[in-house]
């Protein structure tokens, strides 16, 4: 019944990596060999890692994990792809940056008024507000990009002088 109340850690089910994960733990927490196996010693009654079983292994391992986790050093979990934990923070300087290239690869970064018109149909304000909102910006311009997108050219001499017949 006492058993139910912990929960198991799961950790590697193959031999050699078990082995690694131990001596990894082990050097990150900074352990030398000597006292490691001093350790392994009292808890399984073997003093390297060779010669023990799948199931003492993991109890090494385990407690390796353990002092890891009250020492602090229990490594974080992975991310992969962008970081989104904090969409409704100021826009990066990376994405600021990346918008003004794409607004340059589209030739319109002269023209502050198709900046702004783009921005706000895309973000609704002249200029992203949040990372979330640069990341739409971001991904409309790549779209345009992709689209071949190109500005109409309006030449100023051509709006005021309209001929009438």
């Amino acid at each position: 019944m006492l058993r139910a109340a912990f929960r198991q850690r799961v950790g590697p089910t193959d031999r050699r990596k078990l082995i690694a994960a131990i001596h990894a733990q082990a050097t990150a927490l900074q352990l030398p060999d000597d006292v490691r196996r001093e350790m392994q010693t009292k808890l399984v009654g073997i003093e390297t890692t060779k010669d023990m079983s799948l199931a003492q292994l993991s109890t090494v391992w385990n407690r390796l994990t353990v002092l890891a986790n009250d020492a602090g050093l229990a490594k974080p979990k992975r991310r992969r792809g962008r970081d989104e934990r904090l969409p409704m923070e100021p826009p990066t300087r990376e994405q600021l940056d990346k918008i003004d290239h794409l607004y340059e690869d589209l030739h319109i970064k002269a023209r502050p008024m198709i900046v702004i018109t783009l921005c706000r149909r895309v973000t609704g304000h002249p200029w992203p507000q949040t990372r979330e909102e640069a990341n739409k910006l971001t991904e409309a311009l790549k779209a345009m990009v992709a689209r071949g997108w190109q500005p109409r050219h309006v030449e100023p001499e051509e709006v005021g002088n309209v001929e009438t017949e």
